[in-house]
C-alpha cells in the first residue's frame, strides 16, 4: 500500500509541519552537538526555560491530540504518538524541571545513545514531509477509498 492511500488530510496537514520541523532540528543538533552541553547548562540554570518549554509542548501536544487522534496508517500513527509524547513532556518539564534536566544532562554526556536517536528523528522527519507534500493522485483527491477508479473500471 502506498503512503498516499494511506494519508488523510488531517494527517498530511500535520505531517507538512512535523516533518520538516524533525528534519531541521535533527540537522541543527547534528551540527551543533558540541553546543549541547553548554545549551542545556544555560537552560537548567534558569526557572523560566523550563517551564516556558513545558508549557508551549503541553501546548503543541493537547493541539495534535485534540485534532488528530488516528491509529490508522504509519504516518497517522507517528503524528498521533508525537502529539502524546509532547503531553507527556509538556507535564514533565512543568512539574519536575530539575529531574527534566538531570535526565538530559545524562544523555548529552552519552553521544553514542542521542546522536543515533537525532538520526531516526531526521528520518522520520523525512518521512512525514514525503507523506505530507507527496502528491495524491485525482481520484484519492475526490474519493480517498479509490471507490471511483474501481466503479469507473468497471463501466
Amino acid at each position: 500500500m502506498s503512503v498516499a492511500h494511506e494519508v488523510d488530510e488531517p494527517t498530511r496537514r500535520f505531517a507538512r509541519v512535523l516533518g520538516p520541523y524533525f528534519l531541521v532540528l535533527s540537522v541543527v543538533v547534528a551540527v551543533r552537538a558540541p553546543d549541547m552541553s553548554a545549551l542545556l547548562e544555560e537552560f537548567a540554570a534558569s526557572t523560566l526555560w523550563p517551564f516556558v518549554m513545558g508549557a508551549f509542548a503541553l501546548l503543541g501536544g493537547i493541539a495534535i491530540v485534540a485534532f488528530h487522534q488516528r491509529w490508522h496508517g504509519a504516518p497517522a500513527i507517528i503524528v498521533s504518538l508525537v502529539g502524546w509524547l509532547l503531553v507527556a513532556r509538556g507535564l514533565f518539564l512543568l512539574a519536575f524541571p530539575d529531574t527534566a534536566a538531570a535526565l538530559a544532562q545524562r544523555l548529552v554526556d552519552m553521544p553514542p545513545i542521542w546522536l543515533p536517536a537525532y538520526a531516526v528523528m531526521a528520518v522520520l522527519g523525512l518521512y512525514l514531509t514525503f507523506a505530507g507534500y507527496r502528491r495524491v493522485p485525482k481520484i484519492l483527491q475526490h474519493n480517498p477509498s479509490g471507490a471511483a477508479a474501481a466503479s469507473s473500471r468497471a463501466t
